[in-house]
């Protein structure tokens, strides 16, 4: 992890849990000026990755190229990366955000 980051990733499943979505989460991110890991800004699309990639539990599925496509290749490798939250918080995020999910269009 880059410095602060694994804090961070901490701090983007506590929010999630707590019942903020992820614009809300990114906005509070970039108000608090708090880096970026790539040196941006905060997008919702970038908190809705970290919230969804299991490699923040320190999990590691192998890919693979088939026809130019990356496609997953074997079983996920659990313990592989130092983990940020763990199975029970990634998995309390899943249902929040689950929870907020809405049918129909964007919000105007």
């Amino acid at each position: 992890f880059k410095p602060g980051a694994r804090e961070t990733i901490r701090r983007i499943y506590t929010d999630c849990i707590a019942g903020r979505g992820a614009r809300m989460i990114a906005a509070d991110l970039d108000r608090e000026a708090v880096p970026h890991f790539d040196g941006g800004r905060w997008q919702s699309s970038y908190i809705v990755a970290i919230l969804s990639k299991r490699a923040t539990m320190g999990e590691y599925q192998p890919h693979r190229r088939v026809n130019g496509k990356r496609v997953k290749h074997g079983q996920p490798v659990p313990d592989y990366f130092p983990a940020a939250v763990s199975l029970v918080e990634w998995m309390a995020a899943q249902k929040a955000k689950k929870s907020r999910k809405r049918t129909g269009g964007r919000r105007g």
